[in-house]
């Protein structure tokens, strides 16, 4: 997030910023400048991840607070129903703006990196489960690409842009898959 505001004013544009869990928290004015950029930076670097979530929501509210037309990224692990996550962008795409989507996951989260007896804890609410990886991972695979299938397929009837990104990937690695699509 820190590189694409940094992106965006060096070019000359300017880059407001919200942040959200189960509503948007943090709403910055976009600003053209480095020095504007400080808040925002300052703010993403005592983000922390937890507690719930709610990305359609959020996307609505977004929708509601953006005043003018806008490039609007959103970066997130869309671990969430799928046809919600789609509402909340074509809102903002019906709206005007221009979306892209940064689905960042790590690639455990793509490929059960688990076996036998395990127990896992959902980061969100840290609800334990205990598993055995090896009688579900085939269940696992199919049901995570269902979900990745319906937000490709979803993003791509809305004229959202769609990228998947690793969190094994580098920063600048992900910033040139936007730029190669753009």
């Amino acid at each position: 997030a820190a590189s694409m505001l940094f992106i965006l004013v060096r070019q000359g544009d300017t880059a407001g910023l919200m942040t959200f869990d189960e509503t948007v928290r943090e709403g910055f004015a976009p600003v053209g400048t480095f020095e504007g950029l400080r808040p925002m930076l300052m703010h993403l670097e005592g983000v922390q991840a937890g507690g719930g979530s709610g990305i359609e929501a959020s996307l609505h509210e977004a929708a509601g607070r953006l005043k003018s037309r806008s490039l609007v990224i959103l970066i997130s692990d869309l671990l969430q129903p799928a046809d919600g996550i789609l509402r909340g962008l074509r809102h903002l795409q019906h709206d005007g703006h221009d979306v892209t989507v940064f689905q960042v996951l790590d690639p455990g989260e793509i490929e059960l990196g688990l076996a036998g007896l395990s127990e896992v804890s959902e980061l969100e609410t840290g609800r334990r489960l205990l598993i055995d990886a090896d009688e579900i991972r085939e269940s696992y695979r199919r049901a995570v690409e269902r979900h990745l299938d319906a937000l490709r397929s979803g993003c791509s009837q809305s004229m959202v842009d769609y990228l998947q990104v690793s969190t094994r990937m580098s920063v600048e690695e992900a910033v040139h898959l936007r730029a190669r699509r753009a």
